[in-house]
């Protein structure tokens, strides 16, 4: 989307801000391609990858478990040139934790060096993808513990979240 409308709301300790999901069709690369990619064994990825969006496309990729997201061992070079090629903004991984609870870390090719804390448009994109809402824990590996919730609600995503100190 090159001009979206956002809504924003303050609800407890959270600013959510709302916004239409962006209807994205791009080619999604093999399951060994990925594994690649993010330097694990094409067994450690549980499902197909796809691609989701609430105005940055992701790369979604679903791990077998926590332990399979933090032994991941990215080729960020190579995360890079295959997001400038295919107009995809990194790779999001994550693997479900229980009921609505996902863990999540985000390589993005806009930043080859550091892994983000807390990506507001990976977790829009995946409640897009799971189309339900869910609570996001990410930064874990970086000592910087967020929290992200994105909801659907009307068509639009909500996300909002948390930051905790270290």
């Amino acid at each position: 989307m090159s001009k979206q409308v956002l809504t924003f709301a303050h609800a407890g300790n959270e600013l959510r801000i709302s916004v239409e999901p962006d209807h994205v069709k791009r080619p999604v690369p093999t399951v060994g391609a990925v594994a690649e990619l993010l330097g694990c064994t094409e067994s450690a990825i549980k499902t197909p990858a796809a691609i989701a969006s609430i105005g940055s496309p992701k790369l979604l990729v679903e791990m077998v478990s926590p332990q399979a997201l933090y032994a991941l061992r990215p080729d960020l070079n190579e995360i890079v040139a295959w997001g400038k090629g295919a107009a995809v903004s990194g790779i999001y991984a994550y693997a479900h934790r229980e009921m609505n609870q996902y863990e999540g870390r985000n390589f993005n090719h806009l930043e080859e060096s550091l892994e983000d804390a807390a990506t507001g448009v990976a977790a829009g994109a995946l409640s897009v993808l799971l189309a339900r809402n869910i609570i996001l824990h990410q930064g874990a590996m970086l000592g910087n513990r967020c929290q992200i919730s994105a909801s659907n609600c009307d068509g639009l995503i909500g996300v909002g979240g948390l930051v905790y100190e270290a």
